[in-house]
């Protein structure tokens, strides 16, 4: 099976300036926990209700009016919408992710989440992918957090170089 056949098409996305106002009320309006963030069309980070509430909210004076380029995920991975479930569900256990972005030609067409995994994945897998993604601690990768200016409530989250399966060879 192939992500694309279980993914959700065409989830909301929004632009690098977006204000985190507009992008709780996409979330809102869709139902969602995370909202790509493209440039252009290019996936240059992820914005999650999390994201929001963590690096917004609590760093920022007014956090409505902070841009998402401020507190997104950076260090985004993306599947191929061909790449095989199991690959998929893997990569997200390892780098303890709940969403993953689905690209087409580098365009995204699509996420996946847990609960779009739960009817194709056999229960005691789902069950370690849960317990995995929601294990206590630290990132598995390095995650480093720089406030470029504590006036302007510039926070910018890494973990290194984005990643795509795709990139990877997957």
């Amino acid at each position: 099976m192939r992500v694309k056949e279980i993914m959700t098409p065409g989830p909301a996305c929004c632009a690098p300036d977006t204000r985190l106002e507009k992008v709780a009320s996409l979330m809102l309006e869709n139902d969602c926990g995370e909202i790509p963030v493209v440039d252009g069309t290019k996936l240059v980070g992820v914005v999650t209700d999390r994201d929001i509430a963590m690096r917004g909210f609590a760093h920022a004076k007014n956090p409505l009016d902070v841009p998402v380029k401020n507190i997104m995920t950076r260090d985004v991975l993306s599947v191929d919408e061909d790449t095989p479930l199991d690959v998929a569900l893997e990569s997200m256990e390892e780098r303890r992710v709940r969403r993953l972005p689905v690209t087409r030609n580098g365009k995204v067409v699509g996420i996946v989440s847990q609960s779009d995994l739960l009817p194709y994945v056999p229960a005691t897998k789902f069950i370690e992918f849960v317990e995995a993604v929601s294990r206590a601690g630290a990132q598995p990768y390095n995650l480093t957090v720089r406030v470029e200016d504590a006036d302007s409530n510039d926070l910018h989250a890494s973990a290194g170089e984005p990643q795509s399966l795709a990139r990877r060879g997957i």
